[in-house]
């Protein structure tokens, strides 16, 4: 998240290629979640991202739909300012993007504008559906 809002990574430092976690630290990137990423790998990224100083989380999602608690964790920690800029690895394009549509739904962005957002970053017509239809998505 650059700016109050979600780019791609591979987007997130203009001219740059970044492949690594240590590429983003020295972007100026301040933190890591890992969103629904395998055991084994969120273990790696642990090890980087703390072993350069910066901060690191996981929210284990297991669905591409992202329950209330993994939500709650996603908005507590992009509230914090000094977690800013930071980089999500997800799982899976929906997840990402159906997270980014509820978070900014929960902020009181239109519906249509959430799931645009979220669609941009991978969100699926299929999951934007299942989003649309998904009664926590209204409440969030």
């Amino acid at each position: 998240q650059r700016n109050g809002k979600a780019v791609p990574y591979l987007k997130a430092v203009p001219s740059k290629s970044i492949h690594t976690i240590q590429q983003l630290r020295l972007a100026g990137f301040s933190a890591v979640i890992d969103l629904g990423t395998m055991a084994d790998v969120a273990a790696l990224h642990r090890h980087e991202t703390e072993a350069l100083g910066m901060k690191y989380f996981n929210i284990p999602a297991e669905e591409d739909i992202p329950g209330k608690a993994d939500v709650a964790q996603f908005r507590e920690i992009l509230s914090v300012r000094e977690n800013l800029p930071i980089l999500v690895f997800s799982a899976s394009p929906d997840l990402l993007g159906g997270m980014w549509a509820i978070h900014r739904r929960g902020e009181g962005f239109a519906r249509e504008d959430a799931v645009r957002e979220g669609r941009r970053l991978g969100l699926s017509e299929n999951g934007a559906r299942d989003l649309k239809s998904d009664m926590q998505f209204q409440a969030q």
